[in-house]
């Protein structure tokens, strides 16, 4: 069930943005996906091994749970 935000005005839209995202945050935390498994971990390997030398920048659009990000800063 999808209620749409009516308003237009950019800080109430934020802040009704911030709420939802705030309201969900506890069952990405506690969503199993966000743990690293063996096959991700190989995959995950892999990735920084065709990215070269350090030092290494990698872009992460903020798409889910954030367990690469967390991985990749280790």
């Amino acid at each position: 069930m999808e209620r749409r935000i009516k308003s237009t005005h950019p800080e109430k839209l934020l802040s009704e943005t911030i709420r939802r995202y705030d309201k969900i945050a506890p069952l990405y935390k506690n969503d199993s996906r966000g743990r690293i498994d063996e096959d991700q971990l190989y995959h995950l390997e892999k990735f920084v091994k065709l990215l070269g030398p350090p030092p290494k920048k990698i872009f992460d659009a903020g798409c889910g749970t954030g367990k690469d990000i967390s991985y990749f800063s280790s």
